[in-house]
């Protein structure tokens, strides 16, 4: 019975994957827009995260297939400088989208403001 629930996660992990690939080649997923600030210019930095969310979860695949998740029935676990890759290259864009969208402007307006009424 286990290795019948096994086989039928791998089975509905590769049809979902295959429902989503064949959209995407159709052209049903929408990507204008994915790497643009205000839709003229390409941001960099949304580049940066896509490709680093693709290669991150390519090298996740490819360690699960050669890891003993099979017999062991655990997946391997992320390993800590991936995490760490992942959150540098987001906090990277939360912080250009924080600058480009001028939250970083207003709360320094508000601390500044608040300074000036301590005095």
């Amino acid at each position: 019975m286990e290795n019948f629930a096994q086989n039928l996660g791998y089975v509905l992990i590769l049809a979902f994957f295959f429902v989503v690939a064949r959209t995407f080649f159709r052209g049903e997923i929408n990507l204008v827009g994915l790497l643009t600030v205000q839709g003229s210019t390409t941001s960099p930095i949304r580049f940066v995260v896509l490709v680093t969310s693709i290669a991150v979860a390519i090298g996740y695949f490819v360690e699960i297939l050669n890891s003993d998740a099979t017999v062991t029935g655990r997946i391997p676990d992320i390993r800590d400088d991936v995490i760490n890759f992942i959150l540098l290259t987001n906090g990277a864009y939360l912080s250009s989208k924080s600058l480009l969208s001028g939250i970083f402007d207003r709360g320094l307006q508000v601390v500044s403001s608040r300074l000036q009424r301590a005095q």
